[in-house]
């Protein structure tokens, strides 16, 4: 008994053209789902480095009151310092192994301070390793503070943490719209 189909009934499969457009699909969705994923990741690494920011400004405040000392803020194009003054009126990096310790801001965080409603440009890093650091926003022993507004944006996202100081040293920590000027 040979098995060859019967002129009625022929062998049936999936033509190329079917096969392209089945490739097609899946493919765009799987690229809608990158896209979907890389967004995602992204805004989540704002969250996360405002929520981190907002509680070490937090903690410098605290710390200044605690321990009686000026401790500065100060922001590079890739980094975030906290510096205090040292007896011969430098500014030098804070507490080297604790939290306020300087680092790395992730990329592709940017980060944009106003102080009295003036943006500040970065700071430039150090040139010299006895140079004085200068911050650009201040934590007082009083509990005072100088007011600033940090925001943090990525790059493409429609969203923007934004971390203000006031003059009594609270900071607190929003969402916004992307509206800075």
């Amino acid at each position: 008994m040979s098995r060859h189909p019967t002129p009625g009934r022929r062998a049936r499969g999936f033509t190329l053209l079917e096969v392209l457009v089945v490739v097609l699909i899946i493919g765009v969705i799987i690229n809608f789902a990158v896209l979907s994923v890389g967004d995602r990741v992204q805004a989540d690494t704002l969250d996360n480095e405002s929520r981190r920011l907002a509680r070490l400004m937090s903690l410098a405040q605290e710390e200044a009151e605690l321990l009686g000392v000026l401790i500065g803020f100060r922001h590079t194009e890739q980094a975030i310092q906290w510096v205090m003054l040292v007896g011969d009126g430098r500014w030098q990096p804070y507490a080297e192994p604790g939290p306020l310790r300087g680092r790395a801001v992730p990329e592709p965080v940017m980060l944009q301070l106003r102080v009295e409603g003036r943006v500040m440009p970065p700071a430039q890093d150090e040139v010299k390793p006895d140079a004085s650091l200068e911050p650009q926003g201040l934590f007082l022993s009083s509990g005072e503070a100088t007011p600033m507004v940090l925001d943090l944006s990525v790059p493409g996202l429609d969203m923007v943490y934004r971390i203000e100081v006031d003059a009594l040293g609270r900071v607190t920590r929003q969402r916004v719209d992307d509206d800075r000027a």
